[in-house]
């Protein structure tokens, strides 16, 4: 088969001095995505890629074949919030998945409701649901739009319990979601102002963020600026409100490096105090997970390239919680009976359930397929773990934090909606598909 392949133009006057060496980059004219010669090359790429895809006999069989696979109806892994359990649904049809509420697992199982379809959010679809949290008062549902597929976010609230719409609207955030504070009132996010294009095809360099906090109610322009670095447009901040409502855990990285510098904001009944710097330059990579007591649990790679969770004091002194191990350790996550742990061992998950101390360790077994999403918190008494192969859509398994099976009753119910129980052997018990 032979082809004709589109003109791409190269400019050679384009060139820089780069270490001593001259640098020509004849194809920098197609960074500019909104221009017309670019519009213009895109398009004879396509229509060229188009006419020699229509010349393979397979393309029907294939194209019918992935349809029929795209179109399998699917759930995604439930998650708990503040007194309410979500799910993504999709019935096969939809390009997003449709969010689904209740205020029990047992009704959720039974379907629950409508609280969000994505696909409704724009004339052509073309925006999509980002993250979405929950004020801790279960009040509202902070969701973040994407438009036309870029990073850019505009948050925007509803009522779990009606669903109503809330006139309460943030513009021009990017790589965070809604972090509430404990008396529901306000949440925290990065903003960028004035950046880029929504529609994702800005080109320049992205300044730096700044960490504000919006007040439920308050106009945007109102909201009070935490933190930012305008000399440092590489850094990146991460909020976390601890488990036991006490502080603002941030977590600062420059760029994609994993290493990470931690601060402390002391949450008071009259807003944040000044930051403790329990970490501060950055060395090692270090993810918050919860708090004990006056001290923090840590997953670091600090003298652990496996990873191994620590506790640490405000002035950043490690102590081993559980020490590196001969398997990697990929996730921890918070449970109300202390910690579950997330191995890799032989190239397969293992999910381990331990004591705030560590100790006491019970492994579950996680048979089934890969490993899709975890959903856990501390304040909660069950995990729920997605698992999915190439051959079997993601099932969603729970477990009770404390070890615990539930008992063999629940099964009927939970494979129904694509939920299953897991028993003390591992085996769900169940041939149901969501």
């Amino acid at each position: 088969m032979t082809a004709d392949y589109p003109e791409s133009r190269r400019d050679e006057s384009v060139a820089e001095s780069l270490h001593g060496h001259q640098i020509v980059d004849p194809y920098r004219w197609l960074e500019d995505a909104d221009a017309a010669e670019t519009k213009d090359w895109v398009g004879r790429q396509n229509a060229f890629t188009q006419s020699v895809l229509a010349q393979y006999a397979e393309r029907e069989w294939f194209q019918q074949a992935m349809t029929a696979i795209l179109r399998r109806p699917r759930a995604g892994v439930p998650v708990q919030k503040c007194g309410w359990f979500f799910v993504g649904r999709n019935d096969g049809t939809k390009a997003q998945d449709v969010v689904y509420v209740a205020d029990s697992l047992a009704a959720l199982l039974e379907g629950g409701r409508v609280l969000i379809d994505p696909n409704t959010l724009s004339e052509g679809g073309t925006d999509s649901l980002g993250t979405f949290t929950v004020s801790p008062d279960g009040r509202y549902f902070a969701y973040g739009i994407n438009e036309s597929g870029s990073d850019w976010t505009t948050f925007r609230l509803l009522e779990v319990a009606t669903g109503a719409e809330v006139d309460d609207v943030v513009t021009e955030a990017k790589f965070s979601e809604a972090t509430w504070l404990p008396d529901s009132s306000a949440y925290l996010y990065s903003h960028y102002p004035a950046s880029g294009r929504s529609e994702g095809t800005e080109t320049k360099v992205l300044g730096g963020g700044q960490l504000k906090l919006h007040k439920i109610g308050t106009l945007q322009a109102d909201d009070q600026l935490i933190l930012s670095f305008p000399d440092n447009p590489r850094m990146f901040v991460s909020p976390t409100v601890s488990d036991d409502d006490r502080y603002v855990v941030v977590q600062l990285n420059e760029g994609t490096d994993a290493a990470t510098r931690l601060w402390l904001y002391p949450i008071g009944f009259d807003g944040l105090g000044e930051p403790i710097k329990v970490v501060d330059e950055f060395a090692d990579e270090i993810g918050f997970v919860r708090m004990a007591g006056d001290r923090l649990i840590l997953r670091t790679n600090r003298d652990a390239p496996r990873g191994r969770l620590v506790s640490s004091d405000f002035d950043g002194v490690f102590t081993d919680v559980i020490p590196e191990a001969a398997d990697t350790l990929s996730s921890v996550y918070a449970t109300s009976a202390g910690l579950a742990t997330l191995y890799l061992v032989d190239a397969q998950p293992e999910l381990r359930l331990h004591d705030l101390d560590g100790g006491n360790a019970r492994s579950v077994p996680l048979a089934g397929g890969g490993l899709v999403d975890v959903t856990a918190g501390a304040k909660y008494d069950e995990l729920f773990i997605g698992l999915s192969s190439s051959t079997e859509p993601t099932l969603s398994y729970v477990v009770s934090a404390s070890g615990r099976r539930h008992p063999a009753a629940a099964l009927v119910g939970a494979c129904r909606a694509g939920v299953r129980v897991a028993r003390d052997h591992g085996d769900p018990g169940c041939g149901a598909r969501p």
